[in-house]
């Protein structure tokens, strides 16, 4: 599956660089890294805080064990894609204190599950926090080896 993945990635990659390292204007060196050194931290603590709400979208717990039946297939489908797109971000926190590109490679992986989320709640804002973060990730991409 990873080398599918991976195979994917050296098809599209190039063409993202491209928009994200070429056309738009890059991050200073002081504010990459900033953000290369919060980065693990950020998804660390963002991942443990939204396990909660993730269990209650998939109707874990007594008090919200009807909600998948009344909100439909759809929310209960953006429950699982937000557990597997949570379990690769925390997937990635060892490998980006280390700054290892594996690590970068999985939070690519975790942000691209993002656009099925966005699509799955119909969110325009979604989108466009997926599109702010294939910049970042690309403007700190060259600090992990």
């Amino acid at each position: 599956m990873m080398k599918k993945l991976d195979e994917w990635f050296e098809k599209i990659n190039p063409s993202l660089e491209e928009v994200f390292l070429k056309k738009l204007p890059s991050l200073p060196d002081n504010i990459v890294d900033i953000i290369v050194k919060i980065t693990p931290w950020l998804v660390l603590i963002v991942g443990v805080m939204s396990i909660p709400g993730i269990l209650a979208v998939l109707g874990v717990g007594g008090i919200f064990s009807v909600f998948p039946l009344i909100s439909g297939r759809t929310v209960f489908v953006y429950g699982i894609v937000a557990l597997v797109q949570l379990a690769v971000e925390l997937m990635a926190v060892p490998k980006l204190f280390k700054k290892e590109l594996e690590g970068w490679k999985l939070l690519f992986w975790a942000n691209t599950l993002g656009i099925l989320t966005a699509v799955l709640n119909t969110s325009v804002f979604g989108l466009l926090g997926v599109a702010i973060s294939y910049y970042i990730l690309y403007q700190i991409k060259a600090a992990y080896k």
